[in-house]
This record gives structure tokens, sequence and C-alpha cells, in this order.
């Protein structure tokens, strides 16, 4: 399985003074999007990979997908520039309910 992350160009806001929300460099993780309205989403990198991240099956899955991505929110504007990363499943153990062991005496 592997991962996405891409660059983004400059995003600036619509606000006076266009303060950059986005620098051009800057690194997200691209992931799924629940509700099924866009393709994918994305979120900042963090050098934190989590369950929602979008999984691909091959390197080869991930760059056609990085090639025709536009980005998502906004504020995400892929340059062009990205990186693939291998990854596999990390796995917790929780409790969610009992059964009946042995019977007592």
């Amino acid at each position: 399985m592997f991962i996405l992350i891409v660059e983004s160009n400059e995003a600036r806001s619509g606000v006076k003074g266009n303060p950059v929300l986005t620098k051009k460099g800057d690194r997200f993780l691209v992931e799924n999007e629940n509700e099924g309205w866009v393709e994918a989403t994305s979120s900042r990198w963090r050098e934190k990979i989590n369950k929602g991240a979008k999984l691909f099956e091959t390197v080869a899955e991930a760059e056609s997908f990085a090639h025709r991505w536009q980005g998502h929110p906004w504020w995400c504007r892929p340059n062009g520039n990205y990186e693939v990363i291998n990854v596999k499943p990390v796995f917790e153990k929780i409790t969610v309910g009992y059964e009946r062991a042995k019977k007592v005496k």
C-alpha cells in the first residue's frame, strides 16, 4: 500500500491584506473524503500517517492520481511535486466486550 504527499503552490485568502494560507512548498497528505462529494481531500503533512490517508495499491496508481488531482480544500494547490510513501497497517488490540469462559465451581 502507498500514500501520497503533494507539494502546494502558494494560496492566499480573499480577506483584506491577502494573508498567505499556504506557502509555496507546503506539503499535504492526501486523504479520503468520507462524505464522498470530492474524490479526495488533504491535511497538512506533519509526519504522521493517520488512518484516513488515501491508500493506493501501486506506485503507478499513486503517481497517476498525483498528476491529475487538482487539490482539496482550495488552499491545497498541487504544484506537480509529490512523494509516494510505502506504508503498512498498524493494529491496536482493543476490548470490545466479553464472552463466557470456564464455568466457576
